[in-house]
């Protein structure tokens, strides 16, 4: 994000995560931060720890690039300064290594739309 910035002069960044295993770690701040919800608070604890760990890994060099590679996935930075997440159900995750139905395209599509424009829908 810092090297795009600096190339491209952006300051805002509109991030749409789609990520199937990241989505449960990262939480949507509607919730007010002076409001204590352990929940948060145990997510971005486990997640934060992860995500030191496997950056630990990496910078030892103790693992092939193609490992490395994978592990990069639980180290990049996954919020933006407005970040769109969906709300998948239990059954997509049973279905993420299929290819997705003409039907679950257009559930998709407008699941998308209200999480971007919830005050239209």
């Amino acid at each position: 994000m810092k090297r795009i910035s600096e190339l491209f002069n952006v300051n805002t960044f509109i991030v749409s995560q789609t990520n199937p295993h990241i989505i449960p770690f990262i939480s949507e701040e509607k919730v007010s931060k002076s409001r204590f919800s352990f929940w948060r608070i145990f997510k971005n604890l486990v997640f934060s720890e992860i995500r030191h760990r496997f950056m630990q890994i990496q910078s030892l060099g103790l693992l092939s690039n193609t490992v490395s590679k994978y592990l990069s996935v639980f180290t990049q930075e996954y919020k933006g300064d407005i970040t769109i997440l969906p709300v998948p159900r239990w059954i997509d995750y049973f279905k993420i290594l299929s290819n997705p139905t003409q039907e679950d395209i257009e559930r998709c599509k407008i699941f998308g739309a209200r999480r971007t424009f919830p005050s239209k829908f």
